[in-house]
């Protein structure tokens, strides 16, 4: 039900702001998540048991709701939010209290709870920024009187708040206004009114200081409280009883199963009524059997039953929307122990330093990034967000998270490094990815590439079995392989292919490194190599492709040395020949902190088959990017080959040099290939040097240049001694390499983590300077 009442508002989002405006009472001026809840069929025939199941579409429509109004009331307008815990009284507050003052203004009322500091300061700047005046009511309730009318209004609203949500709500609340929020609105200049509701007279006014001393402290105290209060009222009161029995069971959060609790005659919720035309009926009901693929993560009140499983089982799927429902309200874990000991409270069980639960522990934590960041994704379409806008939010996320740096054998041996999500979301849109893309992950770990992808146009491949399994958490309805993607792409003929595959030399059980033959002319022994020649094989030739691979350190005359040298070489020779990369630039490692690693990476982007126009990186070292608002940039950027200048006067070191600016200003120069007059010769085939396109790469054993037959590049050639300078007078022609040599040079890089445990394979760990990273100058085996 979450899945088919979200799809239904992503699918017409507008559709559902007009309902809300037009069948809510109030629903011009005062914006409540409850309120939308009346709006679906599921939730009138039995709120109780289905209030999981509309939160987050109703909780889209009143963010909806919030955004359209902002950008659409006249600058200046007041907009008074209230806060407080569940069953408050947050609107029996402003109808009896603030509205019948002489001189009230509040143009939009929008009710929240308000619990988390971060979200807080977010929405208040928001309201700023949009230049309207914000206020804020908060209203103190006790405990004991909110759970007392939580249950009595389940009557007349048949609307309940669990126990622990109600409890979280109340002691959130309170601490997020004592510690952070109220200071916030003071030095903002945000009008600020505190008011206790005692439930039995009209709420009155409070200072800050005697609001500092009625909040709750322990949230197990709060907990006891609402237990307490909430069930003596139910069993006190024989209308409760009466009404439906189910109600202890509902507070305690326990799944229900569904019964019509509308009452004779009754069509609709109290506070609505039912405009829709038959039309819009048969839509609704047509958009509502379609599944949606995005990740349930900030109903409360649906993971507060959840079986996490234990210290020796946990249930990572569970787990990490525990944690997604954190980061989506905003939350920041200060570190890594932060985030186990939040774990810990869910599996009521202290966690070791050291222990195994760690790691799995972290990677929970990296499926609830993932699950939140397709929701930031999804949101930013239903509200039509700009691809910057999406991007912000993507990078605020990553700033919340945690350093994921616990190591288990079987991650090392992976590498499994995941990409940070504002990275994947930029791989994502330099692809081309939508709704309507096939796309083809040959390694896709936890699926944060797959972040705009279509599950049911996605083939997502991951070897390892947990990784696996949590796609279907992440993206319900993909289809996954558990399959080995250096041997074969596990997909055909799609738009797009989208990797970062895990790196290194493997060996094979007899403790024999492997080499994996890409063709009759090249061969490799690198595992990242073998996994993007393979999974090309299953793009279109028209297709698109952006490939995330080990980079260098490094100056640049050092980075052209190594890119210059055995398997990058021989890689990046073979893919620029054979494939159409019109864009090459480097990540700087520390942008991988996060995630537990801290070395460059290269990010390749493709368009379609056919040799490229760039020069090889060994002769244009790749720009790099040092920090994300310097990424964000790309998305507004161009393409390498864009910048190509059409002005060749037949020089190839002179002729069509244009510089590219790269984000932080400087100037990275590319050369315009002999004979080429046209950046789209480079769309589908060759120049032969006469303005004729050969239609087809050039298949012999040298490359071949638009002018002479010979593809020239400033670098060395097999055997030479060191490598030519960068001028017309000292360059060399590239023989195309021996491209069977095996070679044991490698780059570290973060991938997504194929698990080769199971095939009998190891990998061996070395640096970027073909050492072996434990110095010994023997075989590393994890």
């Amino acid at each position: 039900m979450q899945d088919s009442t979200l799809r239904q508002v992503i699918v017409d989002p507008q559709f559902w702001i007009d309902r809300y405006k037009t069948e809510i009472e109030n629903g011009e001026t005062e914006i409540n998540s409850d309120s939308a809840k009346l709006l679906f069929n599921e939730y009138d025939i039995d709120p109780m048991a289905n209030v999981q199941g509309v939160h987050e579409a109703s909780a889209m429509i009143a963010q909806l709701l919030l955004e359209t109004k902002l950008r659409d009331l006249p600058k200046g307008s007041h907009v008074l939010l209230s806060a407080g815990g569940g069953a408050s009284g947050k609107t029996y507050a402003i109808d009896n209290v603030l509205k019948p003052e002489p001189g009230f203004k509040a143009d939009l009322i929008y009710d929240s709870v308000m619990k988390t500091a971060d979200g807080n300061e977010r929405i208040i700047q928001k309201i700023i920024n949009a230049g309207h005046s914000p206020q804020v009511v908060a209203v103190f309730t006790p405990i004991e009187v909110a759970s007392q009318q939580n249950i009595i209004r389940t009557i007349k609203h048949r609307r309940l708040v669990p126990l622990q949500v109600l409890a979280k709500g109340h002691y959130g609340f309170q601490q997020a206004f004592a510690n952070s929020t109220y200071d916030f609105c003071v030095a903002n200049g945000v009008e600020v009114r505190i008011l206790e509701n005692d439930g039995k007279t009209k709420p009155v006014e409070i200072e800050f200081e005697k609001f500092k001393e009625l909040i709750y402290n322990e949230i197990e105290a709060v907990k006891q409280l609402a237990d307490k209060y909430g069930n003596e009222e139910y069993e006190n009161n024989p209308d409760n009883r009466d009404y439906d029995t189910r109600i202890p069971a509902a507070y305690q959060g326990q799944s229900l199963a569904q019964n019509d609790t509308r009452r004779k005659g009754e069509i609709r919720g109290e506070q609505r009524r039912d405009s829709r035309s038959d039309g819009q009926r048969n839509r609704e009901s047509e958009q509502g059997t379609q599944q949606l693929n995005t990740p349930q993560t900030s109903d409360e009140s649906a993971s507060e039953s959840l079986d996490y499983g234990t210290l020796e089982n946990p249930n990572t799927g569970n787990l990490a929307k525990a944690f997604a429902q954190r980061f989506n309200a905003g939350h920041a874990f200060a570190g890594i122990v932060e985030a186990r000991k939040f774990a810990a409270n869910l599996l009521g069980e202290k966690i070791e330093t050291g222990s195994v639960i760690t790691k799995k522990i972290d990677e929970a934590i990296e499926v609830g990034v993932v699950l939140v960041a397709r929701k930031i994704v999804e949101l930013g379409r239903a509200f039509k967000n700009s691809p910057n806008e999406i991007y912000a939010s993507l990078v605020s996320l990553y700033e919340r998270q945690p350093n994921l740096s616990s190591r288990t054998s079987t991650s090392v041996s992976e590498q499994a490094y995941s990409t940070p999500a504002p990275l994947a979301f930029v791989a994502s849109e330099l692809a081309g990815i939508n709704e309507n893309t096939t796309v083809y992950e040959p390694s896709a770990g936890n699926g944060m590439l797959l972040i705009k992808a279509n599950p049911q146009k996605t083939s997502a491949n991951e070897l390892n079995p947990d990784r696996a399994n949590n796609l279907h958490t992440v993206m319900s309805g993909v289809g996954v392989t558990n399959e080995d993607a250096s041997r074969a792409a596990f997909a055909q003929n799609v738009d797009v292919v989208i990797a970062n595959p895990p790196f290194g030399t493997v060996k094979d059980a007899d403790e024999v490194t492997k080499t994996f033959q890409i063709n009759d002319r090249y061969s490799t022994n690198e595992l990242d190599h073998a996994i993007v020649f393979k999974s090309l094989e299953a793009m279109k030739d028209e297709g698109s492709a952006v490939l995330i691979v080990g980079g260098i350190q490094g100056t640049d005359d050092v980075r052209s040395d190594k890119y210059n040298k055995g398997a990058k070489r021989k890689f990046y020779y073979s893919l620029y020949n054979e494939y159409n990369v019109v864009d090459h630039f480097t990540i700087d490692g520390k942008m991988y902190s996060r995630q537990g690693a801290a070395y460059p990476v290269d990010v390749i982007v493709i368009r379609g088959r056919g040799q490229s126009n760039l020069e090889l990186p060994a002769a244009s070292v790749p720009r790099t990017i040092e920090n994300y608002e310097d990424l964000g940039k790309v998305l507004n950027g161009k393409y390498a080959t864009d910048l190509l200048d059409s002005k060749a006067d037949g020089n190839l070191y002179n002729a069509g040099q244009s510089d590219i600016s790269t984000p932080d200003g400087s100037k990275s120069t590319v050369q315009l290939p002999d004979g080429q007059t046209n950046v789209s010769d480079a769309a589908g085939g060759q120049n032969t040097g006469d303005g004729q396109q050969s239609g087809k790469p050039d298949r012999s054993g040298r490359g071949t240049s638009r002018a002479n037959g010979r593809r020239k590049s400033r670098v060395s050639s097999p055997g030479s001694e060191g490598r030519s300078k960068f001028d017309s007078e000292q360059s060399d022609v590239l023989d195309a390499p021996d491209l069977n040599r095996t070679d044991d040079e490698t780059g570290k890089q973060p991938g997504s983590g194929d698990d080769l445990q199971g095939n009998g394979l190891d990998v061996v760990d070395r640096s970027d300077d073909g050492e072996r990273s434990d110095g010994k100058g023997v075989t590393t085996t994890t």
